[in-house]
């Protein structure tokens, strides 16, 4: 299993030819960690998103935490016995886990990963790419000292997406409009941005993109 596991996306395609990986989609590896154990999961299809798109998702994994009856680990572990969680998933939090030569480290969760008990880890890839350099690469959040408001922020870029329809980046199809803005920041002492993120479109675009996503549903 560890020998199947350090196997390149190609490689575990070539072994079985009913893996036909859509355009949209990337295959990533999936570890289970339990209080006991480490199990290893085949590889499954995970929609594009920021993140897969400027990476190599071939050091990409994916780590759901789990009592030993497959069951998510409840709130009252922490009281019966602090050095279970200790050991099952703060350890593997902060040390990341070790798969044949590489070393996965803890890189963010998506916001449905987070119900789930689950985040992503990375290890460095051929291009000198790791958690940390992602990381940084995703956005500076360093004024946000809210734990739960920056892991949200993180987990932006692992929002699944599709295409749909494509506008050209000209000033004839997009309108640039102030942002709505209020009150202070104690940190920063700027003003609040309500508006971040935000954008409209027309009712024909919205039309467009409403078809594309009903034929693609068929």
């Amino acid at each position: 299993m560890y020998q199947w596991y350090c196997q390149t996306d190609h490689q575990i395609r070539a072994k079985d030819n009913e893996y036909t990986t859509p355009s949209d989609a990337k295959l990533i590896r999936r570890v289970v960690l339990t209080p006991t154990t480490t199990l290893f999961y085949p590889p499954e299809f995970q929609f594009s998103n920021r993140m897969l798109r400027n990476f190599d998702s071939n050091y990409a994994l994916r780590v759901s935490f789990r009592d030993d009856d497959g069951k998510k680990l409840s709130a009252s572990a922490n009281y019966s016995d602090a050095a279970l969680l200790e050991f099952a998933v703060t350890m593997p939090m902060i040390e990341g886990i070790k798969i044949c030569a590489r070393h996965y480290k803890f890189l963010a969760w998506s916001n449905s990963q987070i119900r789930d008990h689950s985040v992503w880890m990375y290890a460095e890839d051929n291009k000198g790419n790791n958690a940390d350099t992602i990381r940084a690469w995703m956005g500076d959040f360093s004024i946000t000292k809210s734990v739960s408001k920056y892991m949200a922020r993180l987990g932006q870029c692992f929002s699944q997406t599709e295409d749909t329809v494509k506008i050209p980046l000209e000033h004839r199809y997009v309108i640039t409009e102030d942002d709505i803005e209020g009150g202070v920041n104690p940190v920063t002492g700027k003003p609040y941005c309500f508006s971040d993120g935000i954008g409209k479109m027309s009712r024909q675009l919205a039309e467009n993109v409403s078809i594309h996503i009903y034929y693609l549903n068929l």
